[in-house]
């Protein structure tokens, strides 16, 4: 009895250690997130680049893209308003950024929805993917194409 008392014991406190493990990540990765999403509202380009995988810059912007960064960004966010129209926002014509609910999708790889504001009214649904290799060294993931 006294066993299974202390295994009991053992498996709540390293339960309840393994839920606060992730609720950290998740607090970093949403930190993560908004650093990056107020970049974009501030229409600062540059420093969101910093935020991407390397493979998927060399890949995406400086292979498909010959380096347009605005491009880049732009179709990184590209998403869909509330009555399913596809939209690539332009930087201009973004007023602010917002993350949203985030989703543990593997132990290291999470799914952040950002909702981005127009300045025109809509209202564009966006999900990115961060892999998080620790607590202080994430990258945004992205399609090729």
């Amino acid at each position: 009895m006294k066993k299974f008392i202390l295994f009991s014991i053992l498996v709540f406190v390293f339960s309840q250690g393994f839920m606060q493990a992730q609720n950290i990540k998740q607090k970093h990765v949403r930190k993560f997130c908004k650093e990056f999403a107020s970049l974009v509202q501030n229409g600062d380009i540059d420093n969101t680049i910093r935020f991407f995988d390397e493979e998927y810059l060399q890949l995406q912007l400086y292979g498909m893209l010959k380096s347009n960064k605005i491009q880049f960004v732009e179709e990184f966010l590209a998403g869909y308003t509330n009555d399913r129209s596809f939209v690539v926002p332009s930087i201009k014509e973004i007023e602010k950024v917002s993350v949203k609910e985030i989703e543990q999708l593997e132990e290291d790889e999470f799914k952040v929805n950002l909702t981005i504001y127009l300045y025109d009214g809509k209202i564009i649904s966006t999900p990115i993917i961060v892999k998080a290799f620790s607590n202080k060294k994430m990258v945004l993931l992205g399609a090729v194409g």
